[in-house]
Formats: C-alpha cells, structure tokens, sequence
C-alpha cells in the first residue's frame, strides 16, 4: 500500500514512465528493450502519450481514503507489480543492479575487447534525479538480504519478489 500512496500523491506517473524505457519495460504494449537502443526520443515520446491516455488516466480516480477501489488500476497496479507492466527478470534485474549502482545503469557489453585492443565500456546511464535517492533504495534492498550475508559471506543489494494478486 505504501508504493501505492507514493506514486499516486507524489504523482510519479512520468519518472516510473522514464524508469521502464531505461530497463526495458512494455506498458500497454508498447515500451521494451531493444538491442543497442539508440536515441528514438519521438518514438518514445508517443509511447509517453499512449500511457498518459491509458494507464495513468484510470477510472475510477485514485482515492486516498479508499485505494482498495483503484489498487488494481493503472498506476496503482504498476506501482504494486500488477496490471498492464511487463518486466522480463533482465529488466527488473537492469533496474535493481541500476539502484544499487548508486543510481547510474550500466550498458550491456558484449565485447571487451577488439583484434586485442580494449573496449571502453559506455557512459552510464543515470535512472535517479539525484543518486542520494538510489542510496537511500539500495540501504533497504541490503536490508532486505542481510539476513543471509553469513551464509553468503557478502552483503547484496536485493530485490523481493513481486506479489501476485489475482
């Protein structure tokens, strides 16, 4: 219920918007990764539009007293895991190395080097407006596991599951 109060009445339609097309996530059937994305502003700029009409304009409203009537809508869905968002294991597992990254995703590489020359690896690309907020998710998400850093030997950065509602 809490993700649900946040991004309702802090109004986080556009900044969750922004994180899906970083890591790769479809809203309403559209969105995703693809490889080598290159700059397609325009085009992601429609997909921005179609989620402004559809998912971030539900009915009936978000209500503050009563969020059980629209937790399985639009943002109230996405914001507990559910309705239209499709994330693959690599985009959730690309947004959750990018937080704990002090904010900052890594492109993929997938050669290190050339005809024994290195390659640099690409310009991270920031996912917080401000990386002390990814420094304050990623204290809870090593909360999270730091129950199993003895067997481990070393404390992660992880993510829970995502609960299924039907």
């Amino acid at each position: 219920m809490y993700f649900i109060k946040l991004a309702n009445e802090a109004k986080l339609q556009d900044e969750m918007a922004n994180l899906y097309l970083k890591t790769g996530m479809f809203l309403h059937g559209v969105g995703g990764y693809y490889y080598e994305k290159m700059s397609r502003a325009d085009q992601e700029d429609s997909w921005r539009d179609l989620w402004r009409e559809t998912e971030f304009n539900t009915r009936p409203r978000y209500n503050p007293g009563n969020i059980r009537r629209s937790r399985a809508k639009g943002i109230s869905g996405m914001s507990w895991g559910q309705n239209e968002l499709i994330a693959t294991p690599a985009a959730v597992a690309r947004l959750a190395a990018g937080i704990a990254n002090e904010g900052l995703l890594m492109p993929s590489r997938y050669v290190l080097s050339v005809g024994g020359t290195k390659q640099p690896p690409k310009r991270g690309i920031p996912l917080a407006n401000d990386p002390q907020y990814a420094h304050l998710l990623t204290s809870y998400m090593m909360k999270q596991s730091a129950n199993r850093a003895e067997e481990f030997g070393v404390v992660v950065a992880g993510k829970t599951g995502t609960p299924e509602r039907i």
